[in-house]
């Protein structure tokens, strides 16, 4: 019993020897942030064509907005939702741009916007979006700036509403004389 024990020992005592003498399986180059390590499910084995696509920003329409906005001429500032919470770990997500200085909207654009959202424009003409519906702040500013197109859209396509002033006052006349019917006939058969 107590030989087997001694090889166990020796047996384990040699194979670290040799996996301290072994060549690492990878390299990490001298760049911080990059390995030679590629995983077999990397994007370039995936899609081993996808180094020759050129990515590029959509054509601006003149007349219309085409949802793109570019993140480096927004400002994008995080906070915590909580007061004791630790800034790193903020998730609460508020995204601005001024109408006037955006120069990647069209001046019709521009001008639809401060005429239809002007009440939901700030003093100094920004347009601001905020979100904190998740735990995640990636999934927040996603949240963020689908609110700014969102906001950008319904200025564009604004269009009066379908009831006048009068049409307003005759419903809210009916819905008050169906009330007063209704108190008559409960009172009537109590």
């Amino acid at each position: 019993m107590a030989l087997r024990l001694v090889k166990t020992c020796s047996i384990v005592r040699v194979s670290v020897c040799n996996l301290l003498k072994t060549t690492p399986v990878f390299q990490v180059s001298s760049y911080p942030s990059s390995s030679q390590f590629k995983s077999s499910i990397s994007i370039d084995k995936i899609y081993p064509d996808s180094k020759s696509v050129q990515l590029s920003q959509p054509e601006q329409l003149e007349s219309g907005f085409n949802g793109f906005i570019p993140i480096k001429d927004v400002e994008i500032s995080y906070s915590s939702n909580n007061v004791g919470e630790d800034t790193s770990t903020s998730t609460k997500v508020d995204i601005r741009f001024h109408v006037e200085s955006a120069s990647w909207l069209p001046s019709l654009v521009k001008s639809k916007i401060l005429e239809n959202l002007g009440s939901d424009l700030t003093r100094d003409g920004w347009l601001v979006a905020k979100s904190d519906r998740t735990r995640s702040r990636t999934l927040n500013q996603a949240d963020a700036l689908e609110k700014l197109r969102t906001n950008i859209r319904e200025a564009l396509e604004h269009s009066e509403s379908p009831f006048t002033a009068l049409d307003v006052e005759k419903a809210r006349k009916e819905r008050l004389k169906a009330a007063r019917e209704r108190l008559h006939i409960k009172i009537v058969h109590q």
